[in-house]
């Protein structure tokens, strides 16, 4: 497989536009806390629309698209871990946006090895694609987290309670790691740091935690 590029390769400036959870006016602000992990699934897509001379729907359009916009009356989809189920933001990009491929794994350190059922990550929506099948043969089950955005994706992960301002399990983008500093985009208002050292960033991932790519599939 010619493994995809994202929107970090051969880029000089960061490139993902910050959106916050507590701009969304059009959630309650329970459903506010909870949208992180869609919200920075907004943010990939954005700039990867952009990086394929696309456009990117309005929030408001895309939050109604995953199902998350109370003012039709409907509630989250499934809750997992106090955050939006990311298999299902997953299928719902897929049939939204054919056009790109969202794959999600569990973190890894450095070194670790894994033995991963791919039958039950294709059964939970975690990969469904041969693209994405592909892209975590190929690249999430080799590569570190560190790697991986050397490769050009820009992953969306998970951090632990009291990582920066947040108060509980919570979803950044990262989208950048060099020279021992790691740049991530938070959704999260009350948290404007944005560059963190390589040891604290890796203290603060989640237990458990999942690494989530959005990529555009090969023509």
């Amino acid at each position: 497989m010619e493994v995809p590029v994202g929107p970090q390769t051969n880029r000089e400036a960061h490139t993902i536009e910050r959106l916050t959870q507590q701009s969304l006016d059009s959630l309650t602000p329970e459903e506010r806390l909870r949208v992180c992990s869609a919200v920075c699934f907004y943010m990939v897509l954005e700039a990867e629309m952009g990086h394929t001379d696309g456009e990117m729907e309005d929030v408001t359009d895309f939050l109604a698209a995953m199902g998350l916009d109370s003012e039709d009356g409907t509630s989250p989809v499934r809750i997992e871990n106090g955050d939006i189920s990311r298999p299902a933001l997953s299928r719902a990009i897929r049939e939204r946006y054919p056009d790109f491929g969202v794959a999600s794994w569990q973190y890894r350190e450095p070194g670790q090895v894994a033995e991963d059922d791919i039958e039950g990550m294709i059964a939970a929506g975690y990969i469904e694609t041969e693209d994405e099948i592909d892209l975590f043969t190929d690249v999430g089950q080799v590569t570190d987290l560190k790697g991986i955005i050397g490769l050009g994706f820009t992953p969306i992960v998970t951090v632990a309670p009291g990582f920066a301002e947040n108060r509980q399990r919570h979803a950044v983008v990262v989208d950048g790691w060099s020279d021992g500093k790691v740049h991530i985009v938070d959704p999260n208002a009350r948290n404007d740091a944005d560059i963190f050292s390589e040891e604290d960033f890796l203290a603060g991932i989640a237990e458990g935690s999942a690494v989530t790519v959005i990529f555009p599939k090969a023509a």
